[in-house]
This record gives C-alpha cells, sequence and structure tokens, in this order.
C-alpha cells in the first residue's frame, strides 16, 4: 500500500494543495520550479468540488499549513 501526504494551504477563498507519495530528490526549490511539480500541485477553489476532488485523492495523512491565528494555537 502506498502512502499518500497532502499539503494544504488554505486561505478564506483558495487552497493550495500538493500530493506526494515520496519526498522528492535534491533540493525542493528544484521540484518546486520542475514540470513534477505541477503534475501534484492544484489551486483549489474554497467549494464542495475542491473537497470531493482533495477526497477522492484518499490521502494517508493531510498536513495543514499553520498560518496566523490558527498558528498560535500550537505555540
Amino acid at each position: 500500500m502506498n502512502s499518500l501526504i497532502v499539503g494544504l494551504d488554505v486561505s478564506s477563498s483558495w487552497c493550495d494543495a500538493v500530493w506526494l507519495e515520496f519526498m522528492p530528490a535534491g533540493a525542493l526549490r528544484d521540484f518546486y520550479e520542475s514540470p513534477a511539480f505541477a503534475e501534484c500541485h492544484r489551486k483549489l477553489e474554497a467549494n464542495a468540488k475542491s473537497i470531493q476532488f482533495l477526497v477522492s485523492l484518499e490521502p494517508s495523512v493531510v498536513i495543514l499549513e499553520p498560518t496566523r491565528t490558527y498558528s498560535q494555537i500550537l505555540d
């Protein structure tokens, strides 16, 4: 069974989503600027269709990027 990790950066009107089955080799900046990144990244609108897409990925783990007031809870 493969693990799928989904990383989310959520705002009030959109969500950046990246999904990976493994950690990319080499520098993350190189991966971010590569065509491979485009294959596993979407900027999604904040709506039910986007939620359905994320659920369809069947992730093993979802990681949320803590920012502003949400990150204060983790301090």
